[in-house]
């Protein structure tokens, strides 16, 4: 049986066919596409309704998406000149669903804004901007490569990250945003080489995995799309 996985939206006003602006609840087909090469089976989430915590109980995974910023007010800072692309709606549905999620050991793979998501609903904090706050951090916002690899990610020997991607793979980078105190249960997996936390994992769950890039830009002949079949693996193991 495929295991069933929430896509989480991203909302936009988007223009229609007869000339109004509406908001709309989207999603790349990128992320779906590797959901489903993966043997899953994608159901997107709109994240500007209300979250129903039994909605949890009838997936057998969650992938936590891109976009912008989280509200710093979920992590007790003020909000930073740099920090963009706020929604609090988005925020509340998406923290409400990575806290239930990881209760009930539903398995997560959260990407970049889904791993600052993440770390936020554990109990975590963020650093707002990258270039502002880490002296000697090389250049992470880089949109003009953004479906080539531009950076080395090492990762814990031993750890699940290790295991399915290897000491070390190259990928992109397209945040200005960073973990800084990590959230409860939360252990550092991987890093740039100038010492920011790439990738997250929570041993002894099913699978619950932060990463900082973005893989759906990759495509399926990029190593971590390993990880997405380990996603999905885990999700079947679920669903059985």
């Amino acid at each position: 049986m495929k295991a069933l996985i929430g896509v989480t939206s991203i909302p936009r006003q988007v223009r229609t066919g007869f000339e109004a602006v509406l908001p709309h609840e989207t999603i790349p087909e990128m992320y779906l596409d590797l959901v489903s090469w993966a043997g899953a089976i994608p159901v997107i989430l709109p994240v500007h309704a209300d979250f129903e915590p039994d909605a949890v109980e009838r997936l057998d995974g969650v992938l936590l998406t891109g976009g912008g910023d989280v509200d710093p007010a979920a992590y007790q800072q003020e909000r930073a000149p740099a920090t963009d692309g706020v929604d609090r709606r988005r925020d509340r549905f998406e923290l409400d669903l990575a806290r239930a999620a990881a209760s009930r050991d539903v398995p997560v793979l959260a990407i970049c804004r889904g791993m600052q998501v993440l770390n936020v609903a554990l109990g975590g904090t963020l650093v707002q901007d990258i270039s502002a706050e880490v002296p000697g951090a090389a250049a992470h916002w880089v949109p003009e490569r953004w479906n080539h690899a531009v950076h080395p990610v090492r990762f814990e020997p031993g750890s699940l990250l290790a295991r399915v991607l290897g000491e070390e793979i190259t990928v992109n980078s397209l945040h200005h945003q960073a973990l800084g105190q990590l959230g409860d249960g939360l252990a550092a997996a991987g890093w740039s080489p100038d010492g920011l936390v790439e990738a997250v994992e929570m041993p002894g769950r099913h699978f619950l995995v932060g990463i900082q890039w973005h893989p759906e830009c990759l495509g399926s002949g990029h190593a971590s799309f390993r990880l997405f079949q380990s996603f999905a693996d885990a999700a079947r193991e679920v669903a059985a």
